[in-house]
């Protein structure tokens, strides 16, 4: 059973599922073991601002955009950079594609996985 409500804004007859989507990445290192960074955000293309989500994963995976950030990008597309930090050293800077519609975000382009060196 899919459970439906009505966006907030969009077009009155366009209905929005109550799902919250989240784009997820996983990094691993070349054996395939997940790595844990000890800092990770992602920042709007043209913006210095972080975007730091919650990262309670310990098993690689990270939140690159969530839809928290849906009504910034409502109906358009932007470049999203995904920073990740260990040691104070970046070892991961990958530009995901990220697009909204009247309802959630989607990712246009970008990895799911991420190996690290």
């Amino acid at each position: 059973m899919a459970f439906l409500s009505s966006c907030t804004k969009c077009d009155p007859d366009f209905v929005c599922t109550q799902e919250f989507r989240s784009i997820i990445v996983n990094l691993q290192n070349a054996e395939g073991h997940p790595v844990v960074l000890d800092e990770a955000y992602t920042q709007r293309a043209g913006s210095t601002q972080n975007i730091v989500f919650s990262q309670p994963m310990n098993d690689g995976s990270y939140v690159v955009l969530d839809d928290s950030y849906h009504s910034s990008l409502v109906n358009s597309e932007a470049d999203f950079h995904f920073i990740g930090k260990k040691n104070n050293q970046v070892v991961v800077n990958q530009i995901f594609r990220i697009a909204a519609d009247q309802c959630h975000i989607n990712k246009k382009t970008g990895p799911e996985t991420i190996v690290v060196n």
